[in-house]
């Protein structure tokens, strides 16, 4: 993944954390990050990939997910097992 792409699913990433942590609407969010323009590009191997390097950002995650109130979207999941999925 170049470092341009990186950035966007690095922004997309943060997305929980931003909405938790810094108040940032969760209609405001999706356009900040980029996402509009390349949501039909990502998979799920590139947003692990920024999860390797930043693992923090699972918790903020795996919240968000619980609280969605929709089906639409990215969200985390824990396994039986303790491991995290993303769909």
């Amino acid at each position: 993944m170049d470092k341009e792409y990186y950035k966007k699913v690095e922004r997309l990433v943060h997305m929980p954390y931003n909405f938790h942590h810094k108040n940032k609407s969760v209609y405001t969010l999706p356009d900040e990050s980029g996402y509009f323009e390349f949501h039909k590009n990502i998979t799920e191997n590139e947003i692990n990939q920024v999860l390797q390097i930043q693992p923090h950002l699972v918790n903020e995650w795996l919240q968000w997910s619980k609280n969605k109130r929709t089906n639409n979207g990215w969200y985390f999941t824990k396994g039986d097992d303790e491991k995290c999925f993303v769909g």
